[in-house]
């Protein structure tokens, strides 16, 4: 999942290159001018957009629809439910100090008739420390807590307990930094509106900064080091056994839509689990990131140097 930390870092860079500071850290739209940017890619109901869409719409419109294609899934549709996806919602949040978040996840408490009576369970216990952990010092999860859950909740609900804790940063950490917050009469619910993010219509972006690169000599005896370092990570990991055992292929084939139901099994271990658990989850993210990745025009060397820090700093071994 710290592919998902490292976007959020990046979508942020990536904003701000392509717009001037304002007082209130960066410009936001109106919801015409914020429409007018979004529009190309629904033919929906143009309901109220947050804030945060709205200062994001003007230099990143096509990730602006796949995130709030992304927070209606995990609001609406997690696999978890929507009373304890809120609860877990609510705490990530917390943990952030992401007030806007807190009052969104507040509003889908309440819709859902959430009361203190309702999370009274051991496991629903455990799942609210899981979305404490994971978000604090994801590395100190340990095997006896993973195992509870699976055990309680099945693996399947497990993976997308990790995909809402990871959205749930993944949001916060965009939503911290860019300055978002409830504007007047902003409606608290997640937006409907459908989003053909696969649409073939050109959506002019703020030109990039050209990248410069500059050469750094790396000493070869501190490369070496390094490098037996990261092997010896890279052995204990291989050595260790699984938390939830890989899903039946065949089985989750049958969970994807019609048009991706031959697709084989990825080589990467974690997007196998997410996939073949979570398809819907799984692409929901790879369809935000994927239009990401095409409007931010990334340059590889800085992204791969980015996710470097950021999973050392998470003490991942990813």
């Amino acid at each position: 999942m710290n592919r998902i930390y490292q976007a959020s870092a990046l979508l942020l860079l990536f904003f701000m290159a392509g717009s001037s500071q304002a007082a209130d850290r960066f410009p936001v739209l109106s919801q015409d001018e914020a429409w007018k940017r979004l529009a190309p890619l629904t033919k929906g109901k143009q309901v109220n957009l947050p804030t945060w869409a709205r200062i994001l719409a003007r230099s990143l419109p096509r990730t602006t629809a796949g995130m709030l294609v992304l927070d209606q899934t995990h609001r609406r549709k997690n696999p978890v439910g929507i009373k304890l996806a809120a609860k877990m919602r609510w705490t990530i949040a917390e943990v952030n100090q992401c007030d806007s978040s807190r009052k969104r996840a507040e509003f889908d408490l309440k819709t859902a008739g959430v009361t203190e009576k309702d999370f009274k369970s051991p496991a629903e216990k455990a799942a609210l420390t899981l979305a404490r952990k994971l978000s604090v010092k994801g590395h100190s999860v340990t095997d006896e807590e993973i195992a509870f859950l699976v055990k309680h909740y099945g693996a399947a609900k497990v993976v997308a307990m990790a995909h809402l804790i990871a959205h749930g940063n993944f949001q916060d950490r965009i939503l911290l930094a860019i300055g978002d917050h409830i504007s007047q009469g902003e409606s608290l619910a997640p937006i409907s509106t459908p989003f053909n993010l696969r649409a073939r219509v050109k959506i002019n972006v703020p030109r990039r900064k050209k990248w410069e690169r500059q050469e750094v000599e790396i000493p070869k005896d501190k490369l070496k080091k390094e490098y037996a370092a990261v092997q010896k990570k890279l052995d204990e990991q291989q050595k260790r056994k699984l938390r939830i055992p890989l899903p039946d292929w065949e089985k989750a084939r049958k969970l994807f839509p019609p048009n991706q139901r031959k697709r084989p099994p990825s080589k990467i271990v974690w997007t196998t689990f997410s996939a073949g658990y979570q398809p819907i989850l799984t692409m929901t993210w790879f369809n935000c990131y994927g239009q990401f990745r095409r409007e931010s025009k990334l340059d590889r060397v800085y992204e791969n140097s980015l996710f470097w820090v950021i999973t050392h700093s998470n003490e991942c071994f990813y």
